[in-house]
Parts: structure tokens; C-alpha cells; sequence
């Protein structure tokens, strides 16, 4: 599901579970409710960053660690994409009916954020915690120095004006990934 479709369904149902049972609200959504809209469109209109064979960075080792948690790589996650990387992206490709390329482009990075959903301060997926760790680490917000998982991601959000919740849901993980991660929005 994409996040567009995701949010609009999310939207339907609490809007639903309001009409019919009188519910309030969630007190947080992923992502913060209180993200403004130009920052959450600034940031979904940031494209992808194109990952392919030879490339060395953060994001090579995020998705090397979302592909592990996932059962598609089956090595220790490093920051260098390899052949078996690319054979791991080609596997991810085909069994979520991607063009099979071994390059990681904006589909499968949509659908990588789909599958990791929201990540929370004691998520059960290792291997995608640990990624996602040396990620903020990368970008300055290393969970060691900001006192843990959730205080890194709240310090992160609010240096890019993203409703501050401590949760990675689809517009934290894409101003994690796309272009331009390095700088606030």
C-alpha cells in the first residue's frame, strides 16, 4: 500500500470509528499529527536517492537491514552494496512484482517504507532497529548521545519541523532516505 493510499484509508477509518462510536482520536500518529503540511509535502516531494552496485553510504546499510529483517539478505547489513545485495534487492524486487533491476529506485524504496510500517522505541525487528540506529547516527542524531531510540528520533523530527512523536512512520523514514537527509527541510 502506498503512503498516500495508507493515509487516506487510516483517515477513513478514524473519521468511520468517530461516526459510529463516538471514539476520539488517536493521541499520536506516526509521524506526529502535528506535522505541517507544507513540511510533510516538502518532504514527499524530495525524491529517492538511487542505490546501486559499488555504492557505499548510510542508506546502502539501512536497506542491507530492512532486507535482513525482511529474510531477503542474509548477511550481516554493511554500507557496501555488493553482489549479494543486488541479488537480496533483485529477490525483494520480484516478490513484491517490481521491475527486477538490483537497483534500489523509488519503488522499492516506497515499498520498503510500506513494509516497515512505524518503528518504535522497543520494536521487535532487530536487524531494522539497528539499521535505522546507524542512520541517525549518520545524520548526527546518534541514539547514544541523545539519551535513546525515541529522544534521537524526537530530535531528529523537530530539527526538520516534523510533528515530534518518536516514531519513524513513512515522512521521518523519507527525510531519512531521500535526497537531501543531511539538511533540515
Amino acid at each position: 500500500m502506498t503512503t498516500k493510499r495508507r493515509a487516506a484509508a487510516v483517515a477513513a477509518a478514524t473519521g468511520i470509528a468517530l461516526a459510529l462510536g463516538g471514539l476520539s482520536a488517536p493521541a499520536a500518529l506516526a509521524d506526529g499529527p502535528r506535522t505541517p503540511p507544507a513540511v510533510a509535502e516538502a518532504v514527499q516531494a524530495r525524491p529517492w536517492v538511487v542505490l546501486s552496485e559499488g555504492d557505499r553510504e548510510y542508506r546502502v546499510l539501512a536497506v542491507a537491514a530492512i532486507l535482513a529483517e525482511e529474510r531477503f539478505y542474509h548477511k550481516e547489513p554493511i554500507a557496501t552494496f555488493d553482489a549479494d545485495l543486488v541479488a537480496a534487492v533483485e529477490e525483494y524486487q520480484a516478490a513484491r512484482g517490481l521491475p527486477v533491476t538490483g537497483v534500489v529506485d523509488g519503488a522499492v524504496w516506497e515499498a520498503l517504507s510500506d513494509d516497515v510500517g512505524l518503528v518504535r522505541a522497543g520494536d521487535s525487528r532487530p536487524a531494522l532497529v539497528n539499521g535505522l540506529e546507524h542512520s541517525l547516527t549518520h545524520l548526527g542524531y546518534s541514539p547514544l548521545d541523545h539519551g535513546g531510540f525515541t529522544r534521537a528520533v524526537k530530535a531528529f523530527q523537530r530539527d526538520r519541523r516534523i510533528g515530534v512523536d518518536g516514531v519513524i512512520g513513512p515522512i521521518t523514514f523519507r527525510a531519512m532516505y531521500a535526497e537531501g537527509a543531511e539538511d533540515p527541510v
